[in-house]
């Protein structure tokens, strides 16, 4: 594979708390590959969007799109704030 269509080839990740969505392309229009699983722990749930993602090569980057908010430090997600 040549060295362009690595840089053009991203994921994107969107978790939620039922269902995990991947998908590896060169955008909108050109996805390469998608998978939609359960949301189960967090170990679990992880480990298949890596093996998904590197099932499908080298990528450029990974974008990720999830409910929060999430505490980035403690790589967890928090309980929701309600405006008071």
């Amino acid at each position: 594979m040549d060295r362009d269509s690595v840089r053009r080839r991203v994921a994107g990740v969107e978790a939620g708390g039922r269902k995990v969505v991947c998908a590896v392309g060169t955008g909108p229009d050109d996805l390469r590959a998608v998978a939609t699983f359960p949301t189960t722990t967090p170990r679990e749930t992880l480990a298949r969007v890596v093996d998904f993602v590197r099932a499908h090569g080298t990528v450029a980057a990974v974008g990720v799109a999830s409910f929060g908010p999430l505490d980035l430090a403690q790589a967890a997600i928090r309980a929701r704030c309600s405006p008071a």
